[in-house]
């Protein structure tokens, strides 16, 4: 797809039907043919010499776009398309050009126009920001997401309700009694702080138990780096109930 092509053409379809407001345009060279007019304002504003003129040429324009008025826009790009695509260079690719287009009608719709010179200044502003835009998003890579289908809550009231294998429950217990004795004689030692541990048991394990849920942020924070100071004994003692 070639985004200039399909402004050329759409200001070539335009042209056979001017806008009415081209009469009210002052152009440099005095001609009483629409078609004719709206071929002057766009060389006018091309040529950007004297800039003053092309200024009021390219106010008006976005003026009238602005009131969802799509002819002028088309104008307005076609005037200043060519300019943009000179400042692009040759490597870049079709979805890159087509990118600068989209920014260069953004920034002619939501620009302060105050300005002086505002046909540079458009492009040169519309080429700055697909340059960042490509350039962020070639740096820091895409985003892929990813969705997770719900469990049917039949099959979960199902899977739920199923009794365990009695040897996982003495394997778990008896892991948990293991666990909970090198804790005891790991904080009578003073190799864990006492409110390392109690953080640990109140949250991580009563959790892992009972299915007890629900903590808040600092509770988090405070779990987590707990978690990182059982680490060693988690490691040497558990196996599969109580996972990190």
């Amino acid at each position: 797809m070639n985004t200039y092509r399909d402004i050329d053409a759409a200001y070539r379809q335009l042209r056979r039907r001017p806008p009415r407001w081209v009469d009210a345009l002052i152009v440099s060279a005095a001609t009483t043919d629409p078609a004719a007019r709206l071929d002057q304002v766009v060389t006018d504003i091309r040529n950007d010499n004297p800039p003053e003129h092309s200024d009021r040429l390219i106010r008006a324009l976005a003026s009238i776009s602005r009131k969802g008025d799509s002819a002028a826009s088309i104008v307005l790009l076609h005037a200043l398309a060519p300019a943009l695509r000179n400042r692009i260079r040759r490597g870049a690719t079709s979805e890159y050009h087509q990118d600068a287009i989209t920014t260069l009608a953004m920034v002619c719709l939501d620009s302060d126009l105050v300005s002086p010179r505002l046909a540079r200044r458009l492009v040169n502003r519309a080429h700055n920001r697909a340059w960042r835009d490509s350039r962020r998003s070639r740096h820091h890579g895409t985003t892929n997401p990813v969705t997770t289908d719900p469990c049917d809550p039949t099959t979960m009231a199902t899977v739920t309700a199923t009794n365990p294998d009695p040897a996982d429950i003495a394997a778990n217990r008896a892991d948990l009694s293991a666990f909970a004795t090198a804790a005891r004689s790991a904080v009578a030692n003073g190799d864990l702080p006492a409110k390392t541990w109690a953080i640990y048991r109140d949250h991580r394990v009563a959790r892992a138990v009972t299915g007890v849920e629900g903590l808040s942020g600092s509770q988090r924070v405070e779990l987590h780096r707990a978690g990182n100071r059982v680490a060693a004994l988690i490691d040497q003692r558990l196996r599969i109930l109580v996972p990190r």
